[in-house]
């Protein structure tokens, strides 16, 4: 995998960054929703309707807020050291100029 890359110019390797962070939210956000019991989508309705006689709450996070913040800063720090893996110049064996 990492031959496939290196052979790569610099815009291949911009697509494949951008690829592996779309990747990545759709992944996290999946296990997200997984974590706090399944898909709960809110379509808006809160029963404010004229005769209603149920009520329609968004969903409640089951996790922290600090938790879900915390857990998507480890999935950013995931891009950012996949990214830096993609993007890195190889070094092809060339020695640093002497001082």
């Amino acid at each position: 995998m990492i031959a496939v890359v290196r052979r790569l110019n610099a815009g291949q390797r911009v697509v494949v960054v951008v690829a592996w962070g779309i990747a990545l939210v759709v992944i996290g956000d999946a296990l997200l929703s997984w974590w706090e019991g399944g898909p709960q989508p809110f379509t808006g309705w809160v029963g404010y309707a004229p005769l209603t006689s149920t009520f329609v709450s968004p969903p409640h996070r089951i996790l922290h807020p600090w938790v879900v913040a915390v857990y998507w800063l480890l999935v950013v720090v995931l891009w950012a050291v996949g990214s830096l893996a993609v993007m890195r110049t190889p070094s092809r064996g060339v020695e640093p100029p002497a001082p």
